[in-house]
């Protein structure tokens, strides 16, 4: 038995012995391949990093020399295209080399990426391809004025995940590409003319012919309008206190449509004035439940009797104010002038002069139907 147990022990030992140095011995293989890959992986990252330098540099050189061929108003966007792939195009290039030299299996690198994509990356995937949709079918432009969503500005930049308006009021506006691509777009300056709508109102008994040639003749006098097609004023219907018409002509884009729009209201109101063409306010219309004259005449009569009680109601008032600030300035200490000498009189058939004297009579003013305000005194003469 301990012959046996003895001969278990050695084998135990040997095994042990024979894992550590399989340990070992992978470690040692791991290092190895560490250290032997280890400068391939290094000149990967470097052939990565002067990738995306490199794509920048030729990036602008391709921008820059695309702009100096192709005409102003379209250069920016196609260059901005050719350059945004052209600089992926390099990026990609240098990331398979990069990955080659380090030694990295692109099967395994090209399923994660495609798996990123169908979660994470799908919505810029699809704001990027809808980018360069936007920019190769030029539904509009670098500079054109647009409205989307709601949303109304001038169009900065086109970028490759949003495009950048700015606001009327100056605000910086960031669409997603994908959204312009997929919603209705309203673009205020892809057409070289636009048209003003001014609403226009007369009043009821205005002679149209003469309203209509009137506003015609401010249109032409406008330097801005443009010739053809000519302005024209339409008739439209009949308002509520009024006959609507508008007032149609167009403008060049670069006019200024704004500013046009507002001289020429400015200057159809004063054109109205000088012709003695009114513009009416909003008439309504009262229910009183009259039917007959008769009661015509009765509303008339009440609403005359109560004009005149609230004219003699404001009256009081005044009066009483009146009154009150008397009294005001009366209860002020002044200087009092020394008493007036005493005249006399001679009175026929008595040989005695009479004195006259100066006695104080209080003066009543009704304030209203309910109070009376007191009077300072005034003198009177008692002969």
């Amino acid at each position: 038995m301990s012959f046996l147990s003895i001969a278990q022990a050695v084998d135990l030992a040997s095994k042990g012995e024979q894992v550590q140095t399989g340990l070992t011995q992978k470690i040692a293989e791991m290092l190895a391949q560490f250290f032997i890959k280890l400068p391939s992986w290094i000149a990967g990252v470097l052939v990565f990093l002067l990738s995306i330098g490199v794509a920048r540099m030729i990036k602008r050189s391709v921008e820059t020399r695309i702009s100096e061929h192709i005409d102003e108003e379209e250069n920016e966007a196609i260059s901005v295209l050719i350059g945004r792939v052209t600089y992926f195009g390099v990026l990609t290039l240098g990331t398979t080399i990069a990955l080659k030299i380090a030694g990295i299996d692109l099967t395994t690198i090209l399923a994660a990426v495609a798996f990123g994509i169908g979660f994470a990356l799908r919505d810029l995937i699809m704001n990027f391809i809808a980018g360069i949709m936007l920019l190769v079918s030029k539904q509009f432009i670098i500079g054109d004025f647009i409205k989307i969503e709601g949303q109304v500005g001038k169009v900065v930049e086109i970028q490759s995940r949003a495009t950048i308006l700015k606001a009327v009021n100056g605000t910086k506006l960031i669409i997603p590409n994908s959204k312009i691509f997929s919603n209705v777009v309203t673009s205020f300056t892809s057409n070289p003319m636009r048209r003003i709508d001014i609403p226009v109102y007369v009043a009821y008994g205005t002679d149209l012919d003469y309203a209509v040639q009137v506003t015609l003749d401010v249109l032409k006098k406008h330097p801005k309008i443009l010739k053809k097609p000519a302005p024209s004023v339409r008739i439209i219907g009949f308002g509520g206190s009024s006959i609507d018409m508008k007032a149609l002509c167009w403008v060049s884009r670069d006019a200024g449509w704004l500013k046009v729009r507002h001289e020429m209201i400015t200057m159809i109101d004063k054109a109205y004035t000088d012709a003695g063409i009114i513009v009416p306010y909003d008439i309504v219309h009262i229910e009183t439940g009259a039917d007959t004259a008769e009661e015509w005449k009765g509303l008339s009569q009440r609403a005359t009797a109560g004009k005149s009680k609230y004219e003699e109601m404001r009256k009081a008032r005044l009066a009483a104010r009146a009154a009150k600030a008397a009294l005001a300035s009366s209860a002020q200490p002044q200087n009092v002038p020394p008493p007036a000498p005493t005249e006399t009189t001679n009175i026929p058939n008595m040989g005695t002069p009479v004195p006259q004297q100066l006695v104080a009579v209080p003066i009543v003013v009704e304030a209203d139907a309910t109070q009376a305000v007191e009077s300072p005194p005034a003198p009177q003469v008692i002969s």
